[in-house]
């Protein structure tokens, strides 16, 4: 009984595997996604009730599953700490996937819209607060993209030396600086303008240029330099002073 579970749980795999390369997965079903996914961190077993089971777990929301804690995926009965590492790398491997294609493109940053579609490339699917900068060259191709920092869901917070000490390391000439909001207000905080005023001054000092400062929330995708860049910084930053030296 178990030789004959075994051959048909591998033509099942065949199948599923031979529909995958031939029609890729737009016309799968969530469960399907991930019971083809899971093939590759269970060997032998049916992992379709498995693929089911975890939807259910994450209120049947795929991409909750690939939001998951490591620890949260654990929890689900039948994942192992292989399927877990596995579930789990699936959308850092696309941020990654993004990053790589930008660079090894020899993109190059001409437009406001570029900036801000690559930024968004970097969030894909974060759930955390992150900052982002993007190095670039004297004609603004990209070195390298680096992770400043990563905190909650409403804050990250990163120092200016140890960030001004990463961007000196990549010899960029020019950077972009990116961050999220995962809360989704589409809005830059008194401590956005602050941090990137004190930033813009001291690469003003090493002769690098400060180019923008991209926000990202899941809807849409603001520009700091489109809202006035600079000049509205500093007006701002000036207004908030002096109402903290009020205080």
């Amino acid at each position: 009984m178990s030789n004959m579970a075994d051959n048909v749980h591998a033509g099942h795999r065949d199948r599923l595997r031979k529909r995958f390369l031939e029609e890729g997965l737009d016309a799968f079903k969530p469960h399907e996604i991930l019971e083809l996914l899971l093939f590759y961190s269970i060997p032998r077993k049916d992992t379709n009730e498995l693929a089911h089971r975890l939807l259910s777990h994450f209120h049947n929301s795929f991409p909750a599953v690939l939001e998951a804690s490591y620890e949260d995926l654990l929890a689900v009965n039948g994942i192992s700490e292989k399927s877990a590492c596995l579930i789990k790398m699936m959308l850092p491997v696309f941020r990654q996937y993004g990053i790589y294609q930008a660079k090894e493109s020899h993109c190059v940053f001409e437009t406001t819209r570029q900036m801000t579609e690559y930024a968004r490339s970097l969030f894909f699917n974060c759930v955390y607060e992150r900052m982002y900068c993007i190095c670039l060259s004297p004609g603004k191709k990209i070195i390298r993209t680096i992770l400043l920092g990563e905190g909650d869901q409403g804050n990250v917070s990163v120092s200016i030396p140890k960030a001004v000490s990463l961007i000196l390391q990549q010899n960029a000439t020019a950077i972009v600086l990116a961050h999220n909001h995962p809360n989704g207000v589409a809005a830059y905080s008194s401590t956005d303008y602050d941090y990137t005023l004190k930033l813009k001054r001291a690469l003003d000092t090493l002769g690098i240029e400060f180019v923008d400062h991209i926000l990202v929330t899941e809807e849409k995708s603001l520009s700091l330099i489109e809202m006035g860049g600079v000049e509205k910084i500093m007006k701002f930053h000036s207004t908030y002073m002096n109402e903290k030296g009020e205080k």
